[in-house]
């Protein structure tokens, strides 16, 4: 569009200047004939002739003066468009830039963490590495240890029964009150005696099994 205008500014003024060449032609034209011919034996009728041409090329002129600042007023229009273009271009080329120094560095500190996110992956892998480690360690202990516990478990209850069942014997033999793992004592001649196997410990007084924590039967 600027170009098209520009084009044509200057085929106009090209224009005014040819007819303004033309119009200096027509007037020497005429001033020649008149001085060589002489005022007097010009005619009429030449006369006439040459001031309408004279008439119309003046107004030509004019028109095209009156187009060529009419063009001259719709260039500096264009320009000052093109000015305001070049100034938001201007802008945006530096918001460009703006926008370019804010990703760089906002790549940097993605490196940076990124350094920092392998060098934690290393130090967590070491200690996952350690605490393996430990875990063995401690399962082998536990592992010792409730074989230990075992072996110690395995002789020592049948050491418990030998001594519960020669105390209970001789404790049958001196006392006849039964109490069962239900926490109940039971007397001779009383309604569960008979019925009472579980016989966890003997007392030879109702005192001495409540003593202990044991109750006498509801019936």
């Amino acid at each position: 569009m600027t170009l098209l205008i520009v084009c044509r500014y200057f085929l106009k003024r090209k224009a005014i200047r040819v007819k303004a060449i033309s119009l200096s032609l027509s007037v020497f034209a005429l001033a020649a004939l008149v001085s060589g011919c002489g005022a007097e034996d010009t005619s009429n009728q030449q006369n006439l002739e040459m001031s309408s041409k004279t008439s119309t090329l003046i107004e030509d002129n004019k028109e095209l003066k009156s187009e060529l600042l009419a063009i001259e007023s719709e260039l500096q229009e264009v320009q000052k468009v093109s000015n305001g273009q070049a100034k938001e271009l201007k802008l945006v080329k530096e918001d460009i830039r703006s926008k370019e120094k804010e990703i760089s560095g906002f790549n940097a500190t993605i490196e940076t963490l990124k350094n920092k996110t392998d060098t934690l992956m290393a130090t967590v892998t070491e200690k996952d590495v350690v605490i393996n480690k430990m875990n063995e360690q401690s399962a082998s202990a536990a592992s010792s240890s409730a074989s230990d516990s075992t072996s110690t478990s395995t002789t020592s209850p049948s050491t418990q029964t030998s001594a519960q069942n020669s105390s209970s014997s001789s404790s049958q033999t001196d006392c006849d009150i039964k109490g069962s793992n239900s926490g109940i004592y039971h007397t001779p001649g009383s309604t569960y005696y008979n019925r009472t196997t579980n016989v966890a410990r003997w007392f030879c007084s109702a005192e001495e099994a409540e003593a202990a924590g044991y109750r006498a039967p509801k019936r």
